[in-house]
């Protein structure tokens, strides 16, 4: 099985996972909408997703932003000794999307290479405030960031800016954990060259999804641009590179 297979695979699984928990979820019926909301116009998107992998990252960086409601969010590669960002929304005046490596949280991220999500909360009173003083100077006050691996090795960083103090829920981490994981198909499909169409399974799981309508779907690139900000309750402790 190639690794693009494997990839393709486990986003299903962590897919399955989150729409069996939002279905069995006993919160408030508001909840559970916005929630299946936003899990129907992901996998929508995934369903819709072209032939081009830079462009694919650029719309899922794009609605990752916007499901998860950002300031601003980007998805940064390390290429030939540089930082180049592929994919970008809302980024303010001023962001540089060719870098240097060094100290950035970005490239910290990508060098571990964790499978989870990691949040860093109070920016400008982290060691980064000296290191990648551009986050700060950008307004930046809690990153959440999901490294990309390709055959075990960091290629990327997704990152969501937030201009103040945010802390996920657990089913923000969970959305932030499956846009790595489809960026990481990107990547894998940009290596292999495997252009085939999306898993028939992506579309029954889109079906199924708690809120969706049954617009049938055409194979055109369309990430619809009218979510809701996240949820902005704090539920768990604020996590910090060590």
């Amino acid at each position: 099985m190639s690794q693009h297979s494997k990839t393709k695979e486990r986003l299903l699984s962590e897919l399955e996972k989150l729409q069996r928990r939002v279905s069995e979820s006993r919160r408030g019926y508001a909840q559970i909408k916005q929630t299946g909301r936003r899990l129907q116009r992901l996998v929508g998107c995934l369903v819709r997703l072209g032939v081009d992998p830079r462009e694919n990252i650029g719309n899922l960086t794009e609605l990752s932003g916007e499901l998860l409601g950002a300031d601003w969010a980007v998805y940064t590669r390390f290429d030939r000794g540089m930082l180049h960002t592929w994919g970008q929304w809302n980024t303010p005046s001023g962001y540089s999307t060719v870098d240097r490596p060094e100290g950035r949280v970005c490239y910290e991220l990508i060098r571990r290479g964790s499978d989870r999500p990691v949040i860093i909360n109070d920016l400008p009173q982290t060691t980064f405030a000296e290191t990648d003083a551009n986050m700060v100077r950008l307004g930046a006050q809690t990153f959440v960031g999901q490294a990309v691996t390709v055959e075990g090795t960091g290629v990327g960083c997704l990152a969501l800016l937030y201009g103040d103090d945010f802390v996920p829920e657990e089913e923000d981490r969970d959305l932030v954990r499956l846009f790595g994981l489809a960026i990481q198909g990107e990547e894998r499909r940009r290596r292999s060259r495997d252009m085939g169409p999306v898993n028939e399974q992506i579309r029954t799981i889109w079906a199924q999804t708690p809120g969706n309508s049954t617009r049938p779907m055409k194979n055109t690139i369309v990430c619809e641009n009218s979510s809701p900000k996240a949820s902005r309750t704090p539920d768990m402790r604020p996590r910090q590179l060590n």
